[in-house]
């Protein structure tokens, strides 16, 4: 067995495990999550107030699983935007990965972010009902999620140069590694025929100038570090993008999820959550400077300067169609079957943002 394929199976053995995870807590029953007041654990459905409607009538917490990168979420709770609607967000570290959706269903937290429609089409396939209630969307030719790189000595330049080789990434089994899958299907290059390792996202420059593997996947605001050091950055080449491999991906940056549970308990604070979101994406673009100092706080950057910003639209509605071609190209990569998702509307619901979405 090929090293890449002893990694895809653990990840189906992984996905297997979520998949138990799931039944179990299916089987010993949701709570659907919490809304907690800031003196009780009441799971009672909050009421909006206030000439917005948005505004909850008694303050509420919620928890989210988060990783570090530009995302607005990020911003909403630096800035205190939820703050105006009587909304705390608590935010979990965590890595990424479709497991983190056992977490929601049980309600141990209430929402998680997904770059791809992995986590929310593997909960699907589990049995589990979530969806994706609004999404952050790229508007900028010269942002990207993700950047795959070679050293120039080693004359990797092509897809085929990675066969035999290993690429690293801060989380297997994520949008890194499907980004690469697709990059390798679309040049002819079996999945199975190059290796992805996981490696924190600091260290992945450091572990490809000391050859420990022949690519490695750089979010955001590690690319940018990596190409404003004119010292690496003459040493490296950029092999490709993740918006090569996923165009639809550039209406997909960021969903955000809950259970289906929770928001039907819930309705008021899923839309307080996306108008915070929502007065995040706007910020980015209005004060780029406070929020580059708010990202490098948190991922610990040392020049902000270097941070790339993505443009958002302020609704952030989902893209229906983009949503469904990405799920398509999710089930033609393997991770989940064909046929899993038949309409986006299965796992995405516009039907909570305090904007009118295009239907």
């Amino acid at each position: 067995m090929s090293a890449r394929l002893g990694t895809r199976r653990r990840w189906m053995l992984a996905a297997g495990g979520f998949t138990a995870a799931l039944v179990a807590v299916a089987a010993c029953g949701s709570s659907g999550g919490t809304s907690a007041t800031s003196d009780s654990n009441s799971d009672a459905p909050a009421t909006t107030t206030g000439s917005s409607g948005l505004r909850l009538a008694q303050p509420t917490t919620i928890k989210q699983l988060s990783v570090p990168y530009f995302g607005i979420e990020h911003i909403a709770e630096a800035q205190g935007f939820w703050k105006k609607y009587n909304l705390t967000v608590d935010m979990v570290s965590s890595l990424q990965g479709a497991q983190e959706v056992a977490a929601v269903v049980d309600g141990q937290v209430q929402t998680i972010f997904s770059n791809t429609p992995d986590t929310a089409l593997l909960a699907i396939r589990a049995g589990a009902k979530v969806k994706e209630v609004a999404a952050s969307e790229i508007d900028s030719p010269t942002y990207d999620t993700v950047r795959y790189y070679t050293l120039k000595s080693s004359h990797i330049t092509t897809a085929a140069g990675l066969v035999g080789q290993k690429v690293g990434m801060p989380a297997t089994s994520s949008y890194y590694e499907d980004a690469l899958d697709q990059y390798l299907k679309e040049h002819g290059v079996s999945s199975s025929k190059v290796t992805s390792v996981a490696i924190p996202a600091a260290d992945l420059i450091s572990e490809l100038l000391n050859h420990q593997v022949a690519a490695i996947a750089a979010g955001d605001v590690f690319y940018a570090a990596i190409d404003a050091n004119a010292a690496t950055a003459s040493k490296v080449h950029l092999l490709f993008r993740d918006m090569n491999a996923f165009p639809s991906a550039t209406k997909y940056l960021t969903g955000y999820l809950f259970s289906d549970s929770y928001i039907a308990a819930h309705p008021a604070v899923i839309r307080a959550f996306i108008a915070g979101l929502q007065a995040a994406a706007k910020f980015t673009q209005t004060n780029p400077t406070q929020a580059r100092a708010d990202i490098a706080a948190l991922t610990g950057q040392s020049d902000p300067a270097e941070i790339p910003i993505p443009s958002y639209p302020p609704d952030l509605c989902i893209d229906t169609s983009a949503a469904q071609t990405l799920a398509l190209q999710v089930e033609q990569l393997g991770i989940v079957p064909v046929g899993t998702v038949t309409s986006a509307s299965q796992w995405t619901t516009n039907a909570y943002n305090p904007d009118k979405c295009p239907s």
